[in-house]
């Protein structure tokens, strides 16, 4: 029970620790095997027994409540730093995605008759824009040439 007593062993435990530390350490060696044995069974009761302390748990709920009370900037931090690392990385993912061969291979798959309706649909419209411009070039060509020919 003695204050002073406690905190001579404590440092005699943390020098010994620490001593062990760093000691080099065969892992293939009978001793090895045994130290890493040994090493994995600590801490996982170290790991288990702090899972269930209530230190863990007073550590959770206060991580909970900074990330529920700062859930904005958190969001708004993450959201720079993903569209950061997509601008960066944008390139690479474009060249490693064939989106000529994966077109091709949706038309190659799909039948001739829905090729031929995508093709005369598109086709459609575009002849729409065309006429529509020869109708605006026409009626300028012809105004221009009505001007010449009164002047």
């Amino acid at each position: 029970e003695d204050p002073q007593f406690n905190l001579k062993v404590s440092k005699s435990i943390w020098e010994k620790v620490g001593e062990l530390l760093n000691k080099e350490i065969n892992l293939s060696s009978k001793n090895g095997k045994k130290f890493a044995s040994l090493t994995r069974k600590v801490f996982t009761e170290i790991i288990t027994s702090f899972k269930e302390s209530e230190v863990s748990q007073g550590i959770l709920n206060a991580i909970r409540e900074v990330v529920n009370s700062k859930k904005e900037q958190i969001l708004e931090i993450a959201s720079e730093k993903i569209l950061k690392v997509i601008e960066k990385e944008l390139p690479i993912i474009m060249e490693s995605i064939d989106i000529e061969g994966l077109v091709e291979e949706k038309v190659n798959s799909l039948p001739i008759e829905e090729i031929e309706s995508i093709i005369l649909k598109l086709i459609k419209d575009e002849l729409k824009y065309i006429t529509l411009l020869g109708g605006v070039l026409g009626f300028l060509i012809g105004s221009i040439q009505l001007l010449v020919v009164l002047l």
